[in-house]
């Protein structure tokens, strides 16, 4: 597990939870859709280079920075989940309908399935996903 995806639930969750073993704590299924997006986006120059180096800095600079706010969504999408007390059961009956189903869950693990540029939707999708299963928390926890 990555170190960023392991403070993040540490921080929310306590040490408990993203214990770095074999079968990632208690949680699995939350373990590892942090784990996927706290990995590096790979933004590539080459997307955004053109013959004017501001405007692509800036371009490529807007993308870095939404990145990272997607990344600050995951977490507190994180938080969410943890004040209902989500279960990856609510993760996984998430999965179909957040983000169009492009997250799912195969086989033990994370699977994505990318629409346009995939460095900059794969938190998106995580979050949406991770909001989704909070939802369906609280409902379950509203009996609605």
């Amino acid at each position: 597990m990555r170190k960023r995806a392991y403070d993040a639930i540490k921080k929310i969750y306590g040490r408990h939870v993203a214990e770095v073993d074999t079968d990632l704590g208690k949680y699995p299924v939350l373990c590892a859709i942090v784990d996927y997006a706290a990995q590096n986006a790979g933004l590539e120059w080459g997307n955004y280079a053109t013959t004017n180096y501001k405007e692509s800095y800036a371009a490529y600079d807007r993308e870095r920075r939404k990145i990272g706010r997607d990344w600050d969504r995951v977490k507190q999408a994180i938080k969410q989940l943890y004040w209902v007390n989500g279960t990856d059961a609510d993760i996984l009956a998430a999965m179909p309908s957040a983000y169009s189903g492009r997250l799912a869950w195969i086989n033990g693990k994370v699977e994505y399935c990318t629409g346009q540029y995939w460095p900059t939707e794969y938190r998106q999708a995580v979050a949406a996903v991770i909001e989704e299963a909070a939802d369906i928390a609280e409902r379950r926890r509203l009996h609605l």
